[in-house]
């Protein structure tokens, strides 16, 4: 009986407060890390060429490495024992081994080319500044699939401030390492970015290991419940790597995009420029979805949820066009950031853009976490499918109607992409395919 009523205790708005925000933060701290990388890369030499090589190997090497982010979902929605933590971790090895091998074709062959010039579009000139990038990025995955793994842990023992200690140690390290490279010139162009952003991974792999290594020690044996097997890991995984890896294509679709406008260099660099700040407020949503594997465990608590999630959407929304509309968004990039007036014209109209995406993300992540809680997995794969379809779509079209306005073209084509996405994971819902009538379903999940 009292296990019947800790499963319908209704959530508290405090509950869910406390739960997120050192989510939130920790996302807010890492996203600025991003920003650190674009400070850092806006005073080299040639600042536009370095953010834009930096910019296409970085969208490349999350491409090849986006399964070994997703091992984070995977592992909250499959950790429930010591027998599924061995399956887990060799799930792992083969997914960051495959992602190794992948990359190391495009960095070491004539593969590079055919990726960097022939499909994204750049110039001869950006190319052997995009490769010395991408070589650097050939550790992310093996940081990847241990972070996610290890944050899996933190997250499921709702110690997530845990992780919010792991992101202010990872922005501390990369602006040191920052202030660093840019006083004694050690190293120059792209590189920097690639070297940085590596340096925060792992950083954030190592603590969230040794934090992640403690609570394991707190699973059970087995479980009473049956294990899944490793072949339906597979099973389960599959739908949503194939889910991020298309989802790594937008990044990369729109480079391509901007690499054919009047003056690609200064827009690809501008779009990397202001997509690391909008991200600043729009990370965090990408985890709203351990709200709904965590909390949502009836139908009242289910729309508990997504009210917070819209609530916290709109307040970000708001922020951000504020900001981006106030002489506020002008001076951090000028003087925080240390970008040139051009750059920063263009890199504010790609804030603005995108400060529509927190509300509509707010609600695309519930809907994915209600779908991952029901195994319902290849709804996801096809929403992140079109969603990407989108983008694309959307990019070439600016591209032919209106090319001057430059890196404002990545920010709507992202916005138009969740949009699409939200539309096809609601249209399942309000069709039956997703019920939620019945909170029976959603406590059995």
């Amino acid at each position: 009986m009292d296990t019947n009523k800790a499963a319908t205790k209704i959530v508290s708005y405090g509950e869910m407060i406390g739960f997120f925000l050192p989510i939130a933060a920790s996302m807010m701290i890492m996203m600025s890390s991003h920003s650190i990388i674009s400070s850092a890369l806006a005073r080299t030499a040639d600042a536009a060429i370095a953010i834009a090589a930096y910019s296409v190997a970085r969208s490349i090497g999350n491409m090849f490495h986006s399964p070994c982010i997703t091992l984070r979902r995977a592992s909250i929605a499959l950790l429930k024992s010591e027998e599924s933590y061995n399956k887990v971790i060799k799930l792992a090895t083969i997914t960051f081994i495959v992602a190794l091998f992948l990359m190391g074709l495009v960095a070491f062959t004539p593969l590079n080319r055919v990726v960097f010039v022939n499909l994204i579009g750049i110039s001869d000139e950006l190319l052997p500044h995009t490769v010395r990038a991408f070589t650097i990025l050939l550790v992310m995955p093996f940081l990847a699939a241990v972070r996610s793994i290890y944050q899996a842990y933190i997250t499921l023992s709702r110690k997530t401030y845990l992780l919010t200690i792991t992101t202010i140690v990872r922005i501390v390290v990369m602006f040191l390492l920052a202030t660093v490279i840019t006083n004694t010139k050690v190293v120059t162009g792209s590189i920097i970015g690639s070297i940085l952003i590596t340096a925060g991974i792992g950083t954030e792999a190592v603590f969230a290991f040794i934090f992640g290594r403690k609570l394991k020690s707190n699973l059970p044996r087995q479980t009473e419940e049956q294990e899944i097997s490793f072949s339906g890991m597979w099973l389960f995984f599959l739908p949503l790597v194939v889910a991020q890896f298309a989802m790594t294509w937008g990044q990369p679709s729109v480079n391509a995009g901007l690499a054919r406008t009047i003056s690609p260099e200064v827009s690809m660099a501008a779009y990397q420029v202001g997509r690391s700040f909008a991200w600043i407020f729009i990370g965090m949503f990408g985890r709203v979805h351990q709200l709904v594997l965590v909390f949502a465990n009836s139908k009242v608590n289910w729309q508990r949820v997504q009210k917070f999630a819209w609530i916290l959407g709109v307040s970000q929304t708001v922020f951000m066009l504020l900001l981006t509309l106030t002489p506020l968004g002008e001076w951090v990039l000028l003087n925080i950031i240390g970008v040139d007036q051009e750059l920063m014209r263009m890199a504010l109209s790609t804030i603005f853009a995108m400060g529509f995406i927190p509300v509509v993300i707010s609600q695309t992540e519930v809907y994915a976490g209600l779908l991952i809680k029901k195994n319902r997995t290849p709804i996801i794969t096809l929403s992140k499918f079109i969603n990407v379809g989108a983008v694309i779509a959307t990019v070439f079209i600016m591209l032919a109607v209106a090319p001057q306005i430059g890196a404002a073209i990545g920010g709507w084509s992202s916005l138009v992409g969740y949009l699409v996405e939200l539309g096809i994971l609601y249209g399942f819902s309000r069709n039956g395919k997703i019920s939620l009538s019945e909170e029976a379903k959603i406590q059995a999940a």
